[in-house]
């Protein structure tokens, strides 16, 4: 009989069993309407499906509904968590910007927080849901099934983390040959899918893998703030024509300002980019890779 990974099972009973725990803690919060809470149940759902995703062959074809089901906490949360961090975003411009924007920022603001009122309902339901037998249940199931083939658990991560780096690097490239907003969206998810890739297996390296993180999140939340002013623009540009009249005139310059403060965070990413990206980082990423700090009975046992 061919033997299991001693690694394998209880990796993926840890890593989503946590993350699945964190997530319920955050229903209070959530069902309160605090941004904060709403911002890190909707984060700790993209880790959440994250691990299911690299665990797919201990998690197995079953798990469809609860992936679906943690795949609408992502997007329920989503309209919530998108205006809270534009009303931020104005408040902390409003004390600086110019006298004449101060009418069209008052209007901006007061749609705002009325589309952000009608999002108080749906937030409280992802959290009734999160706290409720149908999140329990699917998950109890799910963990009790997990199971596991003879693979080697650490080339199977290694194997996880170079399609994840690979992938990103495909769309680094497709970007930088269009210069398209739609195709640096994608590199942003590609960073998002690479990162908690990287958590979830990071209990398996060092020192390294924590500095290689550090790394990521840096030129990823470049792409993080480009996103947040592209998206406060379009809103500005959605809300323009209920605008009164006296604002109306100003409207399209403040969409205009979110525009350029989008664009500058465009060229930073453009220029730290090239160096996460190069070849020399691309041999260390896939040597930090292949050289993870633990073993399973394939490799033997490190020495101290």
């Amino acid at each position: 009989m061919k033997k299991t990974c001693d690694l394998a099972l209880p990796s993926a009973r840890a890593a989503l069993a946590i993350r699945a725990r964190y997530l319920r803690q955050l229903t209070g919060p959530v069902r309160a309407g605090d941004a904060e809470g709403i911002h890190e149940m909707r984060v700790a759902s993209r880790r959440l499906r994250a691990a299911l995703m690299e665990f797919a062959p201990a998690v197995g074809g079953g798990a469809e509904p609860f992936v679906a089901q943690v795949r609408s906490i992502t997007r329920d949360l989503g309209r919530a968590r998108e205006l809270d961090v534009m009303v931020d975003m104005l408040l902390a411009w409003r004390a600086s910007a110019p006298e004449a924007f101060r009418p069209a920022i008052a209007y901006t603001l007061r749609r705002l927080r009325r589309f952000r009122q009608a999002e108080a309902d749906t937030c409280a339901r992802v959290a009734d849901t999160v706290a409720s037998e149908d999140y329990v249940q699917p998950l109890r199931l799910l963990l009790d099934g997990l199971a596991v083939g003879g693979q080697c658990h650490l080339k199977y991560v290694r194997k996880c983390l170079l399609k994840r780096e690979k992938a990103l690097r495909r769309q680094f490239r497709r970007w930088e040959a269009s210069k398209k907003e739609a195709r640096l969206h994608r590199v942003r998810i590609a960073f998002k899918k690479l990162r908690y890739a990287c958590e979830v297996h990071a209990i398996h390296y060092g020192s390294d893998m924590a500095a290689y993180l550090d790394r990521l999140k840096k030129v990823q939340q470049l792409l993080g703030d480009w996103n947040d002013c592209r998206m406060l623009r379009d809103e500005i540009v959605r809300i323009t024509d209920g605008a009164p009249v006296e604002t109306k005139g100003v409207m399209p310059l403040l969409a205009r300002f979110w525009d350029r403060q989008a664009a500058r965070h465009w060229k930073r990413f453009r220029r730290k980019a090239p160096a996460f990206f190069s070849r020399k980082q691309v041999r260390r990423t896939r040597a930090l890779f292949a050289s993870p700090a633990t073993a399973c009975h394939h490799h033997g046992k490190k020495k101290p």
